[in-house]
């Protein structure tokens, strides 16, 4: 079975980007455009932007850092938006192999593409290893299934397939999923648009400002900025992230995760602001394009921070930058066909990551001046990013 009325693809979000293709499918058109909803206000819809940082440690991997920048953004935000706009949402989890593939079976045979979580590396398209299995949940959605083949769209502008036996095997990587499976169903009509839009922009400003633990939020980012140059804390970079591969690991992390990892570049904030300026003519606020501008200059910020943490000084870390922007639009724009080309590309990150565990390329006085400089850009993003919250909130009001 496959839903040959499927026809867009790709997009920046996994979450969203699969919500935006699914609802095209189904024809449900925005009310302010005549068109189908655009990726940002199904972002913003949903709460928007956020914060987190943390460090794991993982085996076989060391220390990780983890830093989030969109809404709730260890949970999910589809059934937001979903209740929102008025669309049902049917959510299936089981822990038996078979009555996963049933469900999925099931809900295509009726014309309905899902939204499966899967085990990021275990999607063979990401040409990661298989010590990261396990580690990262993914979200794609899926718009057929036949014996040896699962059709898979996942943010490349290329449709995606991926063998049955190997698709299953992603789906369960992750026990605590249950194979989980999101089944929508387009609404007879759609709720008011600009209640939908103010609840998202309340629910993601509140979660900013008042965030349940200080790794959440706004508090996350002004404790990063702390520990980057703590040497008392625990968790301080200078321990946690010893100048060699770790802090390497931990400088290309920042790059990745504010610019490459699904954001949209610069740490989802140009999404936001997009929303903001969609959303301005939407609900006839033109103020709210004030707030956007806000956003586009912390996107800038942002974007300023995460080449600071790879400088054009020095050769390798340049590098390191480049093959990551590499590696992204090599997939969005060519998918799996461009996986012998992804793979070379991982396969030189991996050797510069080795390269620094004989010779990190700054000394330690240069190292303690990078992450000056790196942590006075957070406190700096820091209080921007509070001020546009409390002006939004104000606006909001």
């Amino acid at each position: 079975m496959k839903i040959e009325s499927y026809k867009n693809f790709g997009g920046k979000h996994s979450e969203t980007s699969a919500l935006k293709n699914i609802l095209a499918q189904m024809n449900v058109i925005a009310p302010h455009t005549g068109e189908p909803f655009t990726e940002e206000m199904l972002f913003g819809i949903g709460g928007g932007i956020g914060g987190g940082d943390w460090s794991f440690e993982y085996p076989n991997v060391s220390t990780v850092l983890v830093l989030g920048f969109r809404h709730n953004w260890q949970g999910m935000i589809v059934p937001d938006i979903a209740k929102r706009l008025g669309v049902a949402v049917t959510v299936k989890e089981t822990s038996s192999p078979n009555a996963a593939e049933k469900n999925l079976r099931d809900a295509l045979s009726e014309n309905h593409p899902v939204i499966a979580w899967v085990d990021l590396a275990s999607m063979p398209y990401e040409g990661l290893p298989l010590e990261m299995v396990k580690y990262f949940t993914h979200v794609v959605a899926v718009y057929g299934m036949d014996d040896q083949t699962v059709y898979v769209d996942d943010r490349s502008n290329a449709p995606l397939t991926v063998a049955v036996s190997q698709f299953a095997s992603g789906r369960a990587a992750i026990h605590s999923l249950k194979n989980r499976l999101m089944i929508l169903e387009p609404p007879k009509k759609l709720k008011n648009l600009k209640a939908a839009v103010i609840a998202g922009i309340k629910s993601g400003n509140r979660y900013l400002l008042k965030p349940p633990l200080k790794n959440f939020g706004l508090p996350a980012f002004e404790k990063w900025a702390d520990l980057m140059t703590n040497t008392k804390d625990k968790k301080g970079w200078g321990r946690v992230f010893p100048r060699g591969e770790k802090l390497f690991d931990a400088l290309e992390g920042v790059f990745h995760y504010i610019e490459t990892n699904n954001t949209g570049g610069s740490a989802f904030r140009s999404m936001y602001a997009a929303f903001l300026e969609e959303a301005a003519d939407a609900i006839r606020k033109p103020k709210l394009s004030n707030a956007a501008k806000e956003y586009r200059e912390l996107a800038a910020m942002w974007s300023r921070l995460s080449h600071s943490a790879l400088p054009d000084s020095v050769k390798a870390f340049k590098e390191a930058r480049e093959l990551r922007l590499r590696k992204m639009q090599l997939f969005n724009l060519q998918g799996a066909t461009a996986l012998s080309e992804i793979r070379k590309v991982n396969t030189r990150m991996l050797a510069i990551k080795t390269s620094m565990k004989e010779k990190f390329p700054l000394n330690e006085s240069e190292t303690t001046a990078l992450l000056s400089d790196l942590s006075r850009q957070v406190s700096e993003i820091y209080k921007a990013e509070a001020a546009a919250a409390m002006g939004l909130k104000k606006l909001m009001t």
